[in-house]
This record gives C-alpha cells, structure tokens and sequence, in this order.
C-alpha cells in the first residue's frame, strides 16, 4: 500500500509543475515498516514534511515531523558488560520550522531572511526532556561579496571546550585572488557580541565583544592569518576592571610526505595593570597547538604539542589551566579489525604529559582495549 501511494508522487509534482499556480505546496509522509531487529540501521520511525512556496520561491515554508528511536531500543537483546552504561533513551521526536523570505530588489542579489525554529521531546526511563533550539539568519551576497547576519538566543549553558556564547554574529567575506595569484584567498571581518559561561573556572555571565579580521588562502583555504580583538562590553560588579586583550594568530592544515599536520600559532597582549601583574612570564604570551597525524601500516599515531593555550586569556580572574601538554596517541584499532573480521575491536595505548600554571608534573599512561560482536 505504501509503495502504490508512493508512486504516485511524481504524477503529483508534474502536474504542479505545469500548473501556473502562485503558491506551491508539498506534503509526504514516511513511515518505514520494518522489526526489531533493523531499527538499529533504521532508526526513524516516522518522517512527515509539508512544503509551501509563494512566488519563484520568494517565501518557503518548510515544516517536518519526526519520531525516531531511541538507543535503549536500537539495542534490543544485546548484552551489556557488568560495569557498561545502559542507555536510558527510548524515543525522540521532533518538530522543526523554517521559513525563508527573498526580496526580489535590485541591490546586486536578493536579500535572504530566514528563520529556523525545532522543538524536540526525549522519552526516557526515567522521564521526559525537552530541547529548543532557535536561530534567525540575513544573508546577502552581491557578487564576489558575501555578507552575513546570525542570531541565537543564549544557552544559558555552559558548553565544554567554548567558553564563549555568542548570540549575535555579522560576518562580511571579500574574495582577494589578486593578492595570492594562482591561489583561492578571501578576507573575512566580522564581529560578535558573546558572554563568556565557564563556571567550572571560575567565570559566570562575563558579556564580552569579540572582532577578528582574517586572511585565508590556499587550497580550501587551509591557512588563515587573524587579528582578534576582545573587550568587555559592561562594568561587572565584583570583577576587576577589564580592558581590550589582542590576538594576532597563524593557522594552518597541510599534507606533507603522508604526515597530517596542524599548526596554530598566536600572540597575546592584554591592556591594563591586572593583565601585568597576573601573567609576568613572557612566555604565557605565546600559544602553540601544534598537532601530527599519520596513518601507518599497522597503527594510526598522532602527537600534539600545546603550550598557554587557554581560550579564556584575556580573563585574568579565570582558575589557570595546564601551561604545558604533549601527548602522543597509537590506535592499533585498525590492525587488530584486520585479524578478527566480522568483530569490532578497538586497542590504543596514549601517554600524556601536562605542566600546570604552577610548574607541577603530570603524567599518565592509559591503555584501552575493547571487543564487541
């Protein structure tokens, strides 16, 4: 029944095509029948979407549904080690709305205005979760130009490894070919307005503003020399009187004799009297993330160099992170599959050496070794 319904869905969209109708509308529904034992290739279990544009798709609505399940059951009847998490998940479903709006003015290009809201539901044992997610959008791109406005309410939660939430972003891009002949470059400028959320060091609902100019270039330009600016945006009670911090900073990702290699190298200044009296050495000025990735016949090994990188430099009441880290990862992951097929199988062995802010040692050795059929 369903692949007869099915079939009947180009017949529709042909004679939509044909018509001259200014508003166009489109609805589906998927609801794959399947048991048990294939929800884990095929998790969702029910898909409906309506779509419908006014005009040469100068406004789009887009509206989907969708049920889906959850990890407690896509692992029906597998057996769990003693000590091994259960998954506590049983479904989620979701609602998602978009709309897009383009003006047909003659300013070079259309202006783009969108708006995407989702609304998802998380059934578990133990209860149920909600989750929201909202983000409007203005995009503008008059040949070689292309200007870029994003909006987002705050988190209100503190996401590990991204002090910075950032409600607000304008960002402008320039093609430059005529700088780097033979070479794809641009330069992008763009501003944020962000609140720094890192409870874990210390720093709570710090509103921050953050420029960058940027140049990139190469191939996928894959090398990128920044200047950042932040600032504080308002007095804080109880936090010493902060001022600008600059970044001047060069990234780059190349493929050399096999090897992957990242490089990150920057150069920090912060203004006022407590950034001096908090961080003397000169050397805490400079941060280096230099990372080396190759995959060999028998392991895949990888080793990173980081030193004073902290993404929270220019607060100078932050806890103090580790000064120096070097780690060295072998993933033997891929050697130990090839003897046992038909089995997944996982064994890396990693050493990881960190200095704090204080000059205190760390070093540990770890050794992971896991089975699963």
């Amino acid at each position: 029944m369903l692949a007869g319904c099915a079939a009947t869905g180009p017949d529709v969209a042909e004679r939509s095509n044909e018509s001259a109708s200014p508003i166009d509308v489109e609805a589906r529904t998927e609801v794959p029948l399947t048991n048990a034992s294939m929800l884990a290739d095929n998790d969702q279990l029910v898909e409906s979407g309506v779509r419908a544009g006014v005009g040469d798709d100068l406004v789009e609505f887009r509206t989907r549904y969708a049920v889906s399940s959850g990890e407690l059951v896509q692992n029906v009847g597998r057996a769990y080690q003693q000590g091994e998490a259960i998954p506590t998940q049983l479904a989620r479903q979701s609602v998602e709305h978009a709309v897009r709006v383009s003006t047909p003015g003659r300013l070079g290009a259309p202006v783009q205005v969108g708006f995407d809201q989702q609304e998802a539901s998380v059934l578990t044992v133990d209860g149920q979760q909600r989750e929201e997610e909202t983000r409007a959008h203005l995009v503008w791109e008059p040949n070689p130009v292309r200007l870029q406005l994003e909006w987002t309410p705050p988190s209100r939660i503190a996401v590990a490894g991204n002090p910075l939430d950032c409600t607000l972003e304008g960002r402008l891009r320039m093609p430059t070919e005529t700088l780097s002949p033979g070479l794809e470059s641009a330069l992008d400028v763009s501003q944020s307005e962000c609140m720094v959320r890192a409870p874990d060091r210390g720093v709570d609902q710090l509103p921050m503003q953050a420029r960058e100019l940027a140049w990139n270039w190469g191939e996928s330009l894959d090398s990128t020399i920044h200047m950042s600016r932040v600032e504080l945006r308002a007095p804080v009670y109880g936090v010493p009187e902060l001022k600008s911090g600059y970044e001047l900073g060069l990234r780059q990702q190349h493929s050399l004799f096999g090897w992957q290699v990242e490089a990150d190298f920057a150069l920090r200044q912060a203004e006022g009297p407590v950034y001096h009296d908090e961080a003397p050495d000169e050397d805490s000025r400079w941060s280096v993330d230099l990372q080396l990735s190759r995959q060999l016949h028998t392991f895949a090994l990888t080793a990173r160099w980081m030193q004073a990188k902290d993404p929270l430099w220019f607060v100078p009441e932050a806890s103090p992170v580790g000064r120096q880290n070097l780690s060295v990862l072998l993933d033997f992951s891929s050697w130990l599959t090839g003897l046992m097929p038909g089995v997944d199988a996982g064994m890396k062995a990693s050493w990881q050496h960190t200095e704090d802010a204080e000059g205190r040692d760390d070093n540990y050795f770890r050794w992971d070794f896991s089975l699963s059929w």
